[in-house]
């Protein structure tokens, strides 16, 4: 009997073996973050709230919409121009002109955001493009310009830290959302509800493979152009396809911006981006931000370029300032450290710190 019951157990641990070698790649196992669920997994911390993804992209934003769904709502009211004739114009007409860049993928996600929502997919696209409708005036939250001139930067790591103006988040900065996409390159991006897109974040875990990003947009007297990616997307679309010297960007750019990254590798740099191409501006040192002056020469596509060194150095020492992550009065500080299990995130805000460690495989 007992020959016989070890050659049971023999057999089952065979068996869960092979399932193990078998099963579909979508499931979570040993050195994968993907899990089995679809969806989303919404998780409150003090400070700010955790939107784990996965799944689809449809799957993902139909989790999402009805996870935040409440917040989703508020946030169009409060964006949602109030009149009726200028709310057409950002809704509809300029979300005709802005979809037409959205990659296949993430409209798909904002149909299911939509969905989950109970919203239209122009009213979800109006909450991705609204930041590059502030420049037109079409956004009722009563922020004149762009906004977003807080300091970006970036550290080795990656390391990534933004500073925004509370109105920059609506006036609601504890309504930011972590947003973690679990797939094969786990991506964890800063927005807020009903977002795809992001102010910053990171993506990858293995090492020589992570890298990092913000965005900081150039104040420019030109409204930015509604032919391309907005750029909330467009950030998360560089994150997933980074840059490469002498390689077009992966989508049009709808204005003027600096974005502080980290490379793949561990390179670190500033992109510059236009609507006329971009460049690469190779940095020295562990730290580099975001710059606030006009772009000057960015050519059709992005090509390596040195900055003296007295400018070098001015900007490593501006980073090392941003990424002391002292938050001024009044604003907000967010900050992301990857690793090979997971993401240390920090939020400084309103005189209190708030930081959770988060991990993929959880």
């Amino acid at each position: 009997m007992r020959s016989a019951g070890a050659v049971l157990l023999i057999v089952a641990l065979a068996g869960v073996a092979l399932w193990r070698i078998a099963r579909p790649p979508d499931q979570e196992g040993p050195g994968s973050f993907v899990p089995a669920w679809r969806g989303a997994r919404l998780r409150e911390v003090p400070g700010f709230a955790i939107l784990r993804l996965a799944g689809t992209p449809r799957e993902k934003g139909r989790g999402h919409g009805e996870r935040l769904k409440k917040r989703i709502r508020r946030a169009l009211e409060r964006a949602r121009p109030a009149d009726p004739g200028l709310a057409a114009l950002a809704i509809e007409a300029c979300g005709a002109r802005l979809q037409m860049a959205l990659p296949a993928s993430y409209r798909e996600e904002l149909e299911g955001i939509a969905e989950g929502a109970g919203l239209s997919f122009e009213e979800v696209l109006f909450l991705n493009t609204r930041f590059d409708l502030r420049g037109h005036e079409l956004v009722g939250t009563g922020t004149v310009g762009i906004g977003f001139s807080g300091g970006a930067a970036v550290g080795a790591g990656p390391e990534v830290l933004r500073l925004f103006e509370r109105a920059d988040l609506d006036d609601q900065p504890d309504e930011l959302i972590v947003f973690v996409h679990l797939d094969r390159d786990p991506t964890v991006l800063v927005g807020l509800p009903g977002m795809a897109g992001c102010f910053l974040g990171v993506r990858g875990a293995a090492e020589g493979e992570r890298c990092g990003a913000s965005l900081r947009p150039i104040q420019s007297a030109i409204a930015p152009a509604l032919t391309g990616l907005a750029w909330p997307l467009l950030l998360r679309r560089l994150l997933e396809e980074p840059p490469k010297v002498g390689s077009a960007l992966p989508g049009l750019v709808t204005l003027d911006a600096s974005l502080p990254f980290v490379l793949p590798g561990g390179a670190l740099g500033t992109l510059d981006i236009s609507p006329r191409g971009a460049a690469w501006h190779a940095a020295t040192g562990d730290f580099v931000s975001a710059h606030p002056e006009e772009l000057s020469g960015v050519g059709a596509v992005i090509e390596a370029r040195t900055l003296e060194r007295t400018r070098q150095r001015m900007r490593a020492e501006s980073a090392r300032r941003i990424m002391a992550g002292q938050a001024p009065a009044r604003q907000v500080a967010v900050r992301l450290k990857a690793g090979a299990l997971g993401v240390r995130v920090t939020i400084v805000r309103d005189g209190g710190r708030f930081a959770q460690s988060i991990r993929y495989g959880d």
